[in-house]
């Protein structure tokens, strides 16, 4: 149950705000260091539009799909180290899964948490970014900086959410 609610969603967030998220600020802040970003205002093209808007749109489709990958190896997992390991029926297993874990409630909530935290990354990741000053030092800073933010966001609002939700 908790695996569903807050261990999928949660570190699925932690993660692709390391990975994914430091490369979106550190790609777009080189971008702004080399003067790309000017060059496409320079052509009447919206960095905005160019730029951030198809990397943010990835990380809020991929987000849910990674958590529920997640969710699925880690129930998955589950079921080796419960059945194979520790001798408990499979059927048991299974049918306290379907019990205990509702759609409405906890899926929803798995689903919904998802895409705001691929949400939160993405505006801080493609914010960070753009704001970064144009030099390397101002890229590392941006990226560090991203990566802190997004994490640190993805807690704040995990909270949030679990508290609205009631959970």
């Amino acid at each position: 149950l908790s695996l569903v609610r807050e261990f999928g969603p949660v570190l699925t967030a932690l993660l692709v705000a390391g990975r994914a998220g430091s490369a979106v600020a550190a790609e777009i802040g080189a971008m702004v260091a080399t003067e790309q970003l000017d060059g496409l205002r320079m052509m009447s093209v919206d960095p905005v539009d160019f730029v951030a808007q198809p990397k943010a749109l990835a990380l809020l489709i991929s987000m849910p799909l990674l958590s529920a990958l997640f969710i699925v190896f880690g129930l998955a997992g589950g079921y080796v180290v419960g059945v194979g390991l520790l001798g408990i029926d499979g059927g048991t297993y299974i049918t306290n899964l379907e019990r205990n874990i509702t759609f409405s409630d906890e899926v929803v909530g798995s689903v919904l948490k998802s895409v705001v935290f691929g949400a939160l990354v993405a505006l801080i990741s493609t914010w960070r970014g753009f704001t970064s000053a144009p030099n390397s030092a101002g890229v590392s800073r941006a990226t560090t900086g991203a990566v802190v933010q997004a994490s640190v966001a993805t807690l704040v609002f995990d909270y949030i959410i679990t508290a609205l939700w009631g959970g």
